[in-house]
């Protein structure tokens, strides 16, 4: 696992929406206050985690995927990520938005094979994170074959046209999701105001 500090524009979120403001301004007054170091850090992956190198006819891939080829699934990608961007977020959505509305890096974990995994669920265990997202926190042969192909998976679910009309079909890195959020009146003003401030 590489811990590193990433930017806002760098990290693309698997939705646009806000979900619970009020734990949004716990994080939102550590981040303003500079006390962020206490947090743990949110966890992502590589884009080129996400990406699949096989042939695009090859009907076990079509139907693992859910989608009708591999080449829509690399559109997706290319959609997806742009402009920079370079992970996907799989934990720490309210840390992330804080971290981005006071318009500071944000500390990361980079996950990247299944030995990670591991020693995220003995961190969450001892309570030196706060939880696992759903796609790392099942043992695999639950989920998927592997790792890399349970994150294929999750990613598919999260930009697929198959789901609620909420889910979006294309990434905003976490910089557009914040100004969508400000320039949409659904942050607190004071949040709205520091972020369009700097």
């Amino acid at each position: 696992m590489e811990h590193v500090f990433v930017q806002s524009n760098q990290i693309i979120t698997p939705e646009i929406f806000l979900g619970l403001e009020s734990l949004l301004q716990v994080y939102y007054q550590i981040f303003k206050n500079d006390c962020e170091k206490c947090l743990p850090p949110v966890l992502i992956v590589k884009e080129s985690m996400l990406d699949v190198r096989i042939n695009p006819e090859d009907e076990c891939t079509r139907e693992r995927l859910g989608m009708e080829s591999v080449r829509e699934y690399h559109k997706l990608l290319g959609k997806t990520f742009h402009d920079g961007a370079e992970y996907f977020l799989l934990d720490g959505n309210h840390r992330a938005v804080a971290a981005a509305l006071c318009h500071k890096s944000l500390s990361s974990m980079i996950i990247e094979t299944e030995k990670d995994i591991k020693t995220l669920r003995r961190l969450a265990q001892h309570g030196e994170i706060f939880n696992l997202p759903s796609v790392i926190n099942h043992p695999f042969r639950e989920i998927s074959k592997d790792y890399k192909s349970a994150m294929i998976d999750y990613f598919q679910q999260c930009f697929s046209h198959n789901h609620s009309p909420q889910r979006i079909l294309r990434g905003f890195s976490l910089k557009e999701r914040v100004s969508y959020l400000a320039r949409n009146d659904e942050l607190p003003g004071y949040m709205k105001r520091r972020f369009l401030r700097y």
